[in-house]
């Protein structure tokens, strides 16, 4: 299945996307900044339904069909370990 007909709001994507235009380095520290752009951007609600969406995708082993997305959006280095790294940062805020 096509990852945007199981997760049509794309919320992880868009995610993804914002992340690689505004860090260069990943590391916990970006992560963190990146949460309080995201939520300044996006708003607490949809942040809201990232993380139940990153719930989702973990609940149905979809994280590492999330490697190609990273990659495609100029994150060349990203490995499955990374995203864990992230969503687990994300799930707790």
């Amino acid at each position: 299945m096509i990852l945007s007909e199981k997760y049509p709001e794309e919320y992880f994507n868009h995610w993804i996307a914002m992340f690689c235009a505004n860090n260069s380095e990943f590391n916990k520290d970006a992560i963190i900044e990146q949460i309080e752009m995201y939520k300044s951007f996006e708003g607490e609600e949809e942040f809201s339904e990232l993380k139940a969406e990153l719930n989702s995708i973990i609940e149905n082993d979809d994280l590492d069909k999330f490697i190609e997305i990273g990659k495609n959006f100029g994150w060349k280095e990203i490995k499955t370990d990374d995203l864990i790294n992230m969503t687990q940062i994300i799930r707790k805020e």
